[in-house]
């Protein structure tokens, strides 16, 4: 099996379970706008309604629709076939866009801010740098995905250096094929205490 297959394999089994987090996520809004339209409807059906009885209702109607977009856009551009340049940053605010969602239902929540001016681009492969980035924020978010996670995405003109930061960080350990493909591709996976580190070179 080569690198691309291995990198391809794992982002496969990523990709599905942040689909299937993001799959509950995406229900429940959805669930709730369908509540909401019902109840505008049932006060349209009487007749004479003045609009503020209900504009609450078609508000919050709106609002978990676009809850709903925000979290399916951030799903399609992870599931896209791989741009030629890996985009380090614009792929950790996807991520950070799901897994928040999952998170804060459960008490926890992701946070990601970039440092740096340099760029955001790398020269690993845009496949490679989805599977370390999904598989580690996964992993730090603990097993019940209710941890509190920070991601900062350090930019300067020889790397991106992606830092984890949160109590189950230590639980990032890395398959031992994800990290052969990764020092394959140039990656280098850092962890000390209380933070994971995933350095791509730009250079």
């Amino acid at each position: 099996m080569t690198d691309s297959d291995r990198i391809a394999a794992l982002w496969l089994d990523t990709l599905g379970e942040l689909a299937t987090l993001a799959a509950h996520e995406i229900r429940n809004p959805l669930n709730g706008a369908l509540l909401n339209i019902a109840v505008v409807t049932q006060r349209a059906g009487r007749g004479a309604v003045s609009p503020a009885d209900i504009a609450p209702f078609a508000e919050a109607a709106g609002n978990e629709l676009e809850r709903v977009t925000t979290l399916t856009e951030a799903l399609l551009a992870l599931a896209r076939p791989a741009p030629a340049r890996a985009d380090v940053w614009s792929t950790a605010l996807h991520l950070t866009t799901l897994l928040h969602a999952v998170a804060s239902k459960n008490g926890g929540g992701v946070t990601c801010r970039r440092t740096g001016d340099g760029p955001t681009y790398c020269e690993a492969r845009t496949d490679l740098v989805r599977v370390l980035l999904g598989f580690g924020m996964l992993c730090a978010l603990g097993p019940s995905h209710n941890e509190v996670l920070e991601c900062t995405v350090d930019c300067d003109d020889s790397a991106v250096r992606v830092t984890l930061a949160g109590p189950s960080v230590e639980r990032v350990q890395w398959k031992p094929d994800l990290r052969a493909v990764a020092e394959h591709g140039g990656v280098a996976l850092v962890a000390t205490r209380g933070e994971t580190e995933i350095v791509f070179s730009t250079t």
